[in-house]
């Protein structure tokens, strides 16, 4: 039935939209993280381990 299958696409497409959302967020939190400890002096390196993040995002922090 077409409004099952409309249903169906409507949920895979609202979960897509929750896991990016989700996605984004948990970005948001480390480069909030890797900005505060650059701005406590810790070194790139560190930051990489820590925050998990490239160099390259660190460095336009």
């Amino acid at each position: 039935d077409k409004a099952v299958d409309r249903y169906n696409v409507s949920r895979i497409v609202e979960n897509d939209i929750r896991e990016q959302a989700v996605a984004e967020g948990r970005l948001k939190g480390r480069l909030e993280i890797a900005r505060k400890l650059k701005e406590n002096g810790f070194s790139i390196a560190d930051i990489v381990r820590i925050a998990g993040l490239s160099p390259e995002e660190i460095d336009k922090l």
